[in-house]
């Protein structure tokens, strides 16, 4: 290998006439191959570097060609081994080591002071400046290396090249160095300097740990072997910001000014107890005439709007003038034409300059309600079939008309979630709204013009049909309001008791609401008023609240309030925070206003750790978790043995009145009884007789006091269907005590010709029914008021499979969400389908949550998700899935209940989490079947357990 020197560096070579003298000459390069190390540090004592490379031994090793695959260590501090060195990087090198020598000295000469080049001042001098003396310059510090280049420039023809070896690898040192810990302070790592370090046996054997035992004050830890594992610095990018630019201003003053920056809007936002409101535009707002003209005609189109009304929601503005302009320009306007308040009654409007609705009692119209409700089980539902619910309230490009800003109590505009008091047009609160009675001054931070009572029936009962609405349920008849509309308009301490309802006399949608009212008044104040004025506190006046509603409203009118009634209530009132009822003072406040209720019992799941979230404010949250049972195996406590032989002999579903008492239905019979579960003897009692058939199966309770039963002609030992012969019919208990319980009144709802075996039986809302045939398997539908039927929903996940000997495939169905959950009994699997909430049609293919659950019969949901399912022969077990609304795959085995079918939840005070259940009396015993009188039995399930194994 060889290399061309160019000689004569720096002057012009053209001049040369001489051919050769154009090349420069070829310098051999020795075949040695050399490895260099790029040393970070300025080198001033060449004897030093060794040490930093780990001594003379490992610096001669990572210099061999031959170890091309090790790394060199580089330590910053060489006399602390504690501290971390730095790893080399090899590469491969394709350069050439270079020898340059140049002369000590010269005769040449230049003026003191000048840069420019050397001059020769003799001839002598040149001729003995041929004779260079050559050495190699040692470099020692900066200044030699600046002497070193000038000489280089100084004597073009006075040096001599040598080309050393080819550097076929480097070793460069180019990571981070680690942090150090310091340790000449540390004793032990003296020790270790001083016997460890040095590699000598004596010294090794000398090393001692310290014996003594115990804490120690100031215990030496060593430091560990690294800090840091980042070997390269993170490029962070950082830039100046391009919009920022710096601009003077009118005083000549330089300012930074962000391009991007939102130009402010000068908004006046007045908090609720402002003293004033204002009468003109602020100053800093931007002026009309300078705005362009789609802002201009906007304005003037508002003003017009706000001297018909001084006080609107942006969302009825929007409605009302339907132009594309609002979008751009709308948020412009509202500072030249009116100001808001933060909070309060008229929060979030738009009110006329000038105007001050905390003056005038009329304005009590404009106030407004807006909700934050919490949307969890509207998201469960709606997953798969509405996206648009999971944030309502938001802006949607939606076909808007000049009503969709207004609350009509049947449906649900979901382009806003605030509405003024006059844009409410719900004919069960038109009353409340009308009031003329109202305060003689205004509350401004709460409740306006109205009184505390009005307003928090207004908001709670609105509140209660905007949930319904959004989570796709229908909304209640008026009359389940009625008690809520018979509140006092005035609530004080005195009188608080009187919004407290018995739970075994009234409808779960008035205990939901007036739940929701008492923490709305708990939390905003409640009022201070005269005994002798127009509330008289313990009367039917006081109790009444709004005197016209009572006229238009049916089954409570006869309530009389006595002084017993008074004083029971405020026992209940009192009881409030007890163990079966949410705890208002624990329960965590919402940006609304409203409470999402704590589960009080430590033995409920209060963080629904299974996945499923419960609205409480509309579920009852006083129902029992699965996540909460005894430990196994529960126990069943018998309540009723039904005789052997008889056609009651085998009960097979069960629904549970309001009051407690039991209905149930016999595969075995055409009859319904009631077991009263308060009574240890003669509980049981005939309900309703079906003609023209031997099997009541599925019942379900659509109204109260309503229930619905399948029935029809049905061979258990062959399963063979009489043909046509399946109904479904309604049972009407209403106010019918246990004497006179046979008086029921009963008729056929609808007939099923083309049905198979109808079994399991829901109310899907309130007017329709779902019932599963477990032999077609399909799902039907029954349209109450009509009588219509239709199949809505079929999978192959209902049939059994075509080799089981007993051919029932889907048997309980209960609805979850917006799903359809329902057992299949020969294949022993809980599914799943997603259906529509109004009419039970499905809208997608059923899926499989568990399987591996023998004899899977009827089951019943807890309010956190949780499943029970009775597993019938041969399994003859109760089961719990823990989730299964939320696919949970877990199955637990909580105990033996021989020949379990159906079961449910108690409904009153103390028996929330009862679990009751019906058994029909057979169950597989060694290679046969044991026939024995089905029963009614219950069992508590709300302390934690532990699973069956």
């Amino acid at each position: 290998m060889a290399f061309r020197q160019l000689k004569n560096p720096g002057k012009d070579n053209s001049q040369r006439t001489s051919p050769s003298s154009q090349f420069a000459p070829w310098h051999e390069v020795p075949s040695s191959q050399i490895v260099s190390i790029e040393h970070p540090l300025i080198v001033q004592n060449v004897s030093k570097i060794a040490g930093t490379l780990g001594g003379e031994a490992k610096m001669t090793q990572l210099v061999k060609p031959e170890s091309i695959k090790s790394k060199g260590s580089l330590y910053l501090r060489p006399e602390d081994r504690a501290a971390k060195p730095i790893m080399s990087s090899n590469l491969t090198a394709g350069g050439i080591l270079i020898r340059v020598c140049m002369p000590k000295r010269t005769s040449r000469r230049r003026k003191r002071g000048s840069q420019g080049p050397f001059m020769h001042f003799h001839d002598d001098g040149v001729e003995e400046n041929k004779e260079l003396h050559l050495s190699t310059q040692k470099i020692a510090d900066s200044r030699d290396v600046q002497q070193l280049l000038g000489s280089l420039r100084d004597n073009q023809e006075c040096y001599s090249v040598e080309a050393v070896g080819k550097v076929v690898q480097t070793h460069r040192f180019r990571s981070m160095s680690d942090f150090v810990w310091s340790t000449t302070k540390s004793p032990f790592m003296q020790k270790v300097r001083e016997h460890i370090i040095p590699l000598q046996v004596e010294s090794l054997k000398a090393f001692t740990f310290d014996p003594s035992k115990g804490q120690t004050i100031g215990t030496d830890i060593p430091p560990p072997p690294s800090f840091t594992h980042l070997p390269v610095p993170f490029n962070y990018q950082y830039q100046q910001n391009p919009n920022l630019k710096h601009v003077l201003d009118n005083e000549g003053n330089l300012n930074m000014v962000n391009l991007s920056a939102n130009r402010r809007l000068n908004h006046i936002i007045l908090q609720y107890n402002a003293a004033e409101v204002p009468v003109s535009a602020p100053l800093g707002a931007q002026a009309v005439e300078s705005m362009d003209k789609a802002a201009r005609d906007l304005i003037a189109a508002v003003r017009p709007l706000l001297d018909e009304r001084p006080v609107w929601t942006r969302r009825a503005l929007r409605h009302r003038l339907k132009t594309e302009a609002w979008t751009n320009v709308g948020k412009w306007v509202f500072p030249c034409v009116g100001y808001q308040f933060s909070s309060g009654p008229w929060r979030d409007t738009v009110i006329r300059f000038g105007h001050d609705p905390r003056t005038d009692p009329q304005s009590r119209f404009y106030q407004t309600i807006q909700f934050q409700l919490d949307n969890r089980i509207a998201t469960l539902k709606y997953k798969k079939t509405d996206q648009t619910l999971r944030n309502w309230g938001g802006s949607r490009k939606t076909t808007q008309t000049d009503q969709d800003y207004y609350f009509d109590g049947r449906s649900l505009a979901r382009d806003g979630k605030i509405w003024q008091v006059c844009d409410i047009t719900d004919p069960l609160l038109l009353p409340i709204i009308n009031t003329t009675l109202v305060r003689k001054t205004c509350e401004p931070r709460n409740d306006g013009w109205y009184h505390n009572g009005t307003w928090a029936k207004l908001r709670s009962i609105m509140r209660d049909k905007v949930a319904r609405l959004l989570k796709g349920q229908d909304v209640p008849d008026d009359e389940e309001y009625a008690r809520i509309l018979a509140f006092p308009d005035i609530l004080t301490t005195k009188n608080r008791h009187l919004t407290v309802l018995p739970r075994n006399q009234f409808k779960t949608v008035a205990m939901d609401v007036s739940v929701t009212l008492r923490a709305h008044v708990s939390k905003t104040g409640f009022e201070s008023y005269d005994v002798d004025s127009e509330v008289e506190m313990g009367s039917a006046k006081a109790f009444g609240g709004i005197q016209s509603n009572r006229n238009t409203l049916s089954d409570f009118q006869s309530v009389e309030i006595d002084d017993a009634e008074i004083e029971r209530r405020k026992e209940l009132d009192e009881e409030e925070d007890g163990e079966d009822e949410p705890r208002l003072s624990d329960a965590a406040e919402d940006s609304d206003g409203y409470y999402e209720y704590d589960r009080d019992n430590g033995d409920d799941p209060a963080d629904a750790e299974d996945g499923i979230d419960v609205d409480d404010d509309l579920e009852d949250v006083s129902i029992g978790s699965a996540s909460a049972i005894p430990k196994p195996p529960l126990s069943f406590d018998t309540l009723v043995k039904f005789p052997l032989g008889a056609k009651i002999t085998r009960a097979e579903n069960i629904a549970i009145r309001l009051n407690g008492l039991i209905l149930t239905t016999f595969s075995t019979g055409p009859t319904v009884y009631q077991v009263d579960p308060f009574r240890d003897t003669g509980n049981f009692l005939p309900v309703a007789t079906f003609p023209g058939v031997n099997s009541t199966l599925g019942i379900a309770e659509l109204s109260h006091d309503i229930f619905y039963v399948a029935a029809g002609i049905l061979d258990l030992a062959s399963f063979n269907v009489g043909p046509a012969s399946f109904a479904v019919w309604e049972v009407d208990v209403r106010g019918l005590t246990t004497k006179d319980i046979s008086k029921a009144k009963v008729k056929v709802a609808a007939r099923f010709p083309k049905a198979k075996a109808l079994n399991g039986l829901l109310a899907l809302n309130s007017k329709t029914l779902l019932i599963a045939d477990c032999e077609l398997a399909v799902v039907w539908s029954l349209d109450v008021p009509t009588g219509a039927v239709a199949i809505v929903a079929s999978d192959p996940l209902m049939a059994p499979p075509l080799t089981a000997t007993n051919p029932i495939g889907i048997n309980g169905i209960k609805v979850f969400g917006s799903d359809l959950f329902f057992t299949n009994y020969a294949n022993g699997t809980l599914n799943r389908i997603p259906i529509n909430l109004k009419t039970g049609k499905s809208t997608g293919p059923a899926s499989i949550i568990v399987d591996g659950v023998p004899g899977s019969d009827d089951f019943v949901f807890d309010a956190y998700g949780d499943a029970f399912i009775a597993g019938n022969s041969p399994a003859n077990e109760l089961y719990l899935v823990k989730n299964a609304a939320g696919g949970g795959k877990n199955v637990e085995n909580l105990g033996t209940f021989k020949g379990t079918t159906a079961g449910a939840f108690g409904r009153t005070k103390g028996l929330e989490k009862t679990l009751f259940l019906t058994g029909d009396g057979i169950f597989a015993e060694g290679s046969g079947f044991k026939l024995t009188g089905g029963s009614v039995a219950k069992t508590y399930v709300g302390v934690k357990r532990e699973p069956v194994q």
